[in-house]
């Protein structure tokens, strides 16, 4: 993984711990042969929690995180068996959340991705 990467989940891991007490859990970073930022060392996957994984509503995850602004683009996964987020630092700024049936879901500004739907 880029340590750039390393260093911006540091600091967003850090701040869960010492305003909210939360632990976290990272389910993906570099994965080989990725064609995406999870390839490039780049990205990633994530879930915060208090006693396990899945304690913490998405939603709280996802306000903390864009509200810390160490990520340019985050997703947002509610449907995962810990529900959790994707962060990278690709060039540009984008959000999205995962759907039930798969489908993502873009928005240029996190106030899109507070409106979705189950």
């Amino acid at each position: 993984m880029d340590t750039r990467v390393m260093e911006a989940f540091n600091a967003l891991s850090y701040e869960a711990v010492r305003r909210h007490t939360w632990n976290h859990t990272i389910n993906s970073d570099f994965r080989a042969g990725d064609t995406g930022q999870h390839g490039l060392g780049m990205a990633i996957d994530f879930v915060f929690f208090e006693k396990k994984p899945g304690d913490v509503p998405v939603i709280n995850q996802f306000v903390f995180t864009v509200g810390f602004g160490m990520f340019r683009r985050v997703g947002l996964y509610p449907y995962w068996n810990a529900p959790g987020l994707h962060g990278d630092l690709k060039d540009g700024t984008l959000y999205w959340w995962r759907d039930r049936a798969g489908k993502y879901n873009y928005g240029q500004t996190p106030a899109d991705i507070l409106t979705w739907k189950k």
